[in-house]
């Protein structure tokens, strides 16, 4: 498990004494001799932060518009009374949900009792009631509306984190620090960290509406037929593959949606990295670096990508009722492969990696090591530096094989102290069984959802719905992917509660060691240097963060 420290916060008061020369414990000098420079520099910073954007127009025009909306509505509802549905037939749904709620809560405890009375008590009653189960269940797969689900999910979760997003960017435009941290860090440091966090805050709402509006666009408009179909034209006339082999025909659609996909995020992700990333001083790109990262990634992905897909669609076309469970044993295999594949060969393809000079930070770490009997194999440094200024380290490796990566801004930003207590912290993880868990966890969520795969992959009901006359493997994933969304919003919020209470045994398990002081030190710098969010939404942070916020 790696430790990130930039999404330790990454994902930003009240009564305070309003004195931009106010200064964190990390500053030294006498601030007296620089107060005016110090103080104009504040005053900026209030003003960038406090400043209300074009986004934040519309997000008050829209705020402002919803309550007008809700308030006339209750009005009509007032005057209208029971006459709404008939002169409204398109909300009858809802008002007979609504006015059929008092009575549901009132049978429920009745119904609870039906069931129970109906559960089987002998086998034979319990394999007929198993059957009726699955009849059901196979009754309500063949009628389920898919192509309106799928709208409806996306719709629902864009709505959810755009307004969390909205809560935690009212957050970010406070200009007083909080309570807790404002004896550790500076006015302007929090100032310059919130107007940080504003920038990527809105390219990031954009681009949540912009891929929105592309996902439902591609279900309304049959884009799945249309890709499947010019995949098909590709393989069969360009590449000679015969029209029935599907393996090929999806190693294409892979190919061109890859391509696609990075087209689409092409301006975004130049805007964050030579607009956002260079304005608060992280970049260290050029353009050539940049275009060239993204071809070799492209083709990596590509490559590895249309190798995990053909065996995928293999395994599922030649097993027969256990397809789930050999899928599901693929794809464990794959992922166990990747994590010694990444950081072997892929890795050194975009960054130098080399082992951790001889000196005294590197006899620290070993010394360390050594001291919790952690089988410490290789110890590396990674450029980092070499494309951003945010700061990382992380390690890998199973068993008696475990190499541990560090980025030279670590290294640069942090005393060697402050290092080891940021590896303590991960070694915390593995002395406690964290990462074993969390991969096991892993593992049985993804079992779950290709159980419910192996339901719907040869459902044709499920391909119609959405305008395709084949049930190929893998657009059947997609489109399964897209209905399983709620469940899968479910579990990433379970997981980030699990993960936030990792990371507290974590920390204890390094200041049990000595190094609780270094610690915290060393967060805190970090934080600071990677102007991480230190004001963060509670719902916001609860849903997003897997790490603690500062």
């Amino acid at each position: 498990m790696g430790y990130n420290l930039r999404n330790r916060a990454t994902k930003a008061g009240e009564g305070e004494d309003r004195d931009p020369r106010t200064l964190g414990p990390e500053e030294t000098g006498d601030a007296a001799t620089n107060s005016e420079a110090q103080a104009r520099a504040v005053e900026a910073l209030e003003k960038v932060v406090s400043s209300q954007g074009l986004l934040d127009d519309i997000i008050d025009g829209v705020r402002l518009g919803l309550f007008t909306i809700i308030f006339l509505l209750l009005v009509l509802l007032a005057l209208l009374g029971g006459s709404t549905p008939q002169l409204f037939p398109v909300v009858r749904p809802m008002w007979d949900f609504v006015g059929n709620l008092p009575r549901f809560v009132l049978v429920f405890p009745y119904r609870v009792l039906d069931f129970a009375s109906a559960l089987p008590r002998t086998w034979p009653e319990a394999q007929l009631f198993v059957q009726d189960l699955v009849a059901e269940r196979d009754n309500l797969i063949k009628t389920l509306p898919y192509k309106q689900m799928a709208i409806w999910f996306i719709t629902a979760k864009y709505l959810w984190t755009t307004y969390l997003c909205v809560r935690q960017r009212d957050r970010l435009h406070e200009i007083n620090r909080p309570h807790a941290i404002r004896q550790i860090v500076s006015r302007q440091k929090f100032l310059e960290a919130n107007a940080y966090s504003l920038d990527k805050s809105s390219v990031g709402m954009v681009k949540d509406f912009y891929s929105t509006a592309v996902a439902i666009a591609k279900i309304v408009y049959g884009y799945y037929p249309l890709i499947w179909s010019v995949s098909g034209l590709v393989s069969t006339h360009y590449l000679y593959f015969s029209p029935d082999n599907e393996i090929a025909q999806t190693c294409v659609m892979l190919a061109l949606s890859s391509v696609e996909e990075t087209v689409l995020d092409l301006p975004f992700s130049l805007y964050t990295t030579f607009v956002i990333e260079e304005k608060h001083g992280f970049n260290n790109q050029t353009l050539s670096l940049f275009f060239s990262d993204l071809v070799k990634g492209l083709l990596i992905s590509v490559t590895l990508g249309s190798l995990v897909t053909a065996g995928f669609v293999w395994v599922v076309h030649n097993t027969s009722d256990m397809l789930y469970l050999y899928t599901w044993l693929f794809l464990v295999t794959v992922g166990l492969l990747y994590t010694f594949v990444y950081p072997t060969l892929i890795q050194p393809l975009f960054n130098k990696v080399e082992p951790l000079p001889e000196g005294e930070l590197r006899a620290s770490i070993e010394a360390l090591a050594s001291r919790v009997n952690f089988p410490l194999k290789k110890l590396y440094q990674i450029d980092g530096s070499k494309r951003s200024s945010h700061s990382n380290a992380y390690m890998y490796g199973f068993f008696k094989n475990k190499h541990i990566v560090i980025y030279d801004t670590l290294i640069e930003s942090t005393s060697i102290e402050e290092t080891c207590a940021v590896l303590a912290h991960e070694i915390g993880h593995w002395k406690r069984g964290h990462v074993l868990r969390l991969i096991l966890l892993g593992f049985a969520e993804s079992f779950v959802m290709l159980y419910t795969f192996s339901l719907l992959v040869y459902e044709r009901s499920l391909y119609e719905s959405f305008g395709l006359g084949s049930m190929p493997v893998m657009i059947g994933y997609y489109l399964f992917a897209d209905v399983y969304s709620p469940v899968s919003t479910v579990l990433y919020f379970i997981k980030n509660i699990v993960s936030r209470k990792y990371e507290f045994e974590a920390d204890a398990f390094a200041k049990k060691l000595g190094y609780g002081d270094h610690l915290k030190s060393g967060l805190i710098k970090c934080e600071v240097n990677n102007k991480g969010n230190m004001n963060p939404d509670p719902l916001y942070s609860a849903y997003h963060y897997n790490h603690p916020p500062l």
